[in-house]
């Protein structure tokens, strides 16, 4: 198996048996090995709020706190080297960003605390954050995730991971929390931690895809599409001015011109379809396609899907429909969609709409005391 610089670095530490830790728990009432061997019969127990591929996340309570806790399963059930290193990865973020915000106490105020990680016990120990019931996104809560991602490139970490599962939402923000795919890269000479290969991957681009055009078809679902038109407008106008604030950083701190050149050109994209509905509709449907297309072949390649894959599907499916010459006359179709007739782009989603339903999830039970 191939592995990149990155993989083979981690690996190579994992396997050396070298500590990666933060903070100390000298003052928490409960000890390493209390917490490593959490389970639902522990005195601390609340509940289980997730049994993921390579952990389990609990909900704790010590002396009427509430805590979450992160615990790493023995073995990996990812099939994917950066799924079995998700963990590993999230410890050396957590460690980097607590020391990022020890130098600077007004930075990354839209990222959780960790008060305690540890690779070798194999535990992350955050405050609780108790989330409120998510009808829709104010724009303060969207200027809370963009701005806070676009912090995160600053400081040369890029996100391929924002998906809902990774962000809290209480009364007034959100919260990232998960750091199992995000990877240190060089800003100023880089679109992303996979260099200058491929500038579509960009971390407005990784919210829209891996969160924000399925909360849009949800939208359309209980609204219509001018409801979810209108949102997508609102979100725009945010990244647009969030974008308009990385620019001047990145030609404040003299970045390359590829990449310098890269953000203009979004920004003037972005500019042009405000000024008239139409172009507006034009750039929803160039960046649904291109959201929803990657985020359901990252789903049926995980064999991971859910009812929202579904109608992932069926939204591709409308869009190579009804939209196929637009597409493909403003270079919307990638990574080989280009070369697809209009019939075999169809059919291909049609066939990812079959796995769709295939790899359908089967929902965890939530065990809780409370």
């Amino acid at each position: 198996m191939n592995f990149n610089r990155r993989q083979q670095m981690q690996l190579a530490l994992l396997k050396s048996g070298k500590e990666i830790s933060y903070g100390d728990l000298d003052a928490f009432p409960l000890s390493v090995e209390e917490l490593k061997n959490t389970s639902e019969t522990s005195p601390w127990f609340v509940s289980a709020i997730k049994h993921g591929q390579n952990a389990n996340l609990f909900r704790i309570r010590v002396d009427d706190c509430d805590y979450a806790l992160k615990v790493a399963k023995k073995r990996s059930a990812s099939k994917h080297i950066d799924g079995k290193l998700s963990f590993f990865n999230e410890v050396q973020r957590r460690c980097e960003i607590q020391r990022m915000k020890e130098q600077n106490q007004r930075a990354l105020t839209n990222v959780v605390e960790t008060i305690y990680v540890s690779i070798n016990h194999g535990i992350i120990l955050s405050p609780w954050i108790e989330a409120v019931p998510r009808r829709a996104l104010s724009d303060e809560q969207l200027k809370s995730i963009l701005y806070a991602v676009a912090e995160l490139e600053q400081m040369g970490l890029f996100g391929w991971d924002y998906r809902q599962d990774n962000i809290i939402f209480d009364q007034a923000k959100a919260w990232l929390f998960d750091f199992g795919y995000l990877y240190r890269f060089e800003p100023l000479n880089e679109f992303n931690s996979n260099g200058l290969k491929e500038p579509v991957f960009h971390s407005i681009e990784r919210f829209e895809t891996c969160f924000y055009f399925n909360h849009l078809l949800r939208i359309e679902k209980s609204q219509g599409h001018s409801a979810a038109l209108a949102a997508f407008g609102r979100e725009k106008q945010i990244a647009y001015n969030v974008y308009l604030g990385k620019l001047a950083w990145l030609q404040h701190h003299a970045a390359i011109p590829v990449v310098i050149e890269f953000v203009r050109e979004l920004l003037t994209a972005w500019e042009k379809a405000f000024s008239s509905q139409g172009l507006l509709e034009e750039l929803y449907v160039l960046e649904s396609y291109r959201s929803l297309s990657l985020d359901l072949q990252q789903e049926v390649d995980a064999e991971q899907c859910s009812s929202d894959s579904i109608a992932k599907a069926n939204k591709l499916i409308e869009l190579s429909k009804e939209h196929y010459d637009f597409l493909k006359m403003n270079n919307a179709l990638m990574f080989g969609d280009e070369r697809l007739s209009p019939s075999k782009l169809l059919r291909k989603y049609q066939y990812q709409k079959r796995l769709a339903i295939r790899f359908q999830d089967t929902p965890q039970a939530v065990v809780t005391f409370e």
